[in-house]
């Protein structure tokens, strides 16, 4: 059974439950004051009141509470990872590496930087110069007219890599 994570509802205006509260109005602390005062205060201004902490007498913002939601949604899709990863391996076939580069190719569109890893295994590390030669150029070719490789990670263990920016 998955256990869903309970989010945390903002009350605002009469759906807080307290006779007296602590008022905030653009960093100033009106003080407490009668819930009924307060809330009338926040219509007063056009604006809504959000209880913003719990306690023995709640602490409560005088704010657009709608717009403040908007800046917030408005943040977490700033957070978008910018750094996507594409995983390839040396013997590919040339149908999956144009795929691969396709997909590349829209992640450089959406201004994502891309970062291509070319992984090995067992015996494919003695040809390692020629399958890096091969098929990472080819790849960096195929993405000239978008990105620009802009350096290529120290080889790990059995990985090879090449960051590439968006023009």
């Amino acid at each position: 059974m998955k256990s869903k994570k309970k989010q945390k509802k903002d009350l605002i205006n009469k759906e807080i439950r307290a006779e007296r509260v602590v008022v905030i109005h653009g960093g100033d602390n009106l003080g407490e004051m009668p819930f009924f005062s307060a809330l009338q205060y926040a219509k007063d201004k056009g604006l809504d009141l959000v209880k913003m902490s719990d306690s023995d007498v709640p602490i409560c913002k005088v704010m657009d509470y709608n717009q403040e939601k908007y800046k917030q949604k408005k943040q977490k899709k700033e957070k978008v990872q910018a750094l996507k990863e594409i995983q390839i391996r040396p013997n590919i076939g040339e149908n999956d590496l144009m795929t691969k580069i396709n997909r590349a190719r829209k992640f450089l569109e959406q201004r994502h930087k891309v970062k291509i890893v070319l992984k090995f295994r067992g015996r494919e590390l003695i040809h390692l110069d020629d399958n890096v030669k091969n098929v990472l150029n080819k790849f960096i070719e195929n993405l000239n007219d978008v990105g620009k490789a802009d350096s290529r990670v120290p080889k790990e263990r059995a990985r090879v890599s090449v960051i590439i920016n968006p023009i």
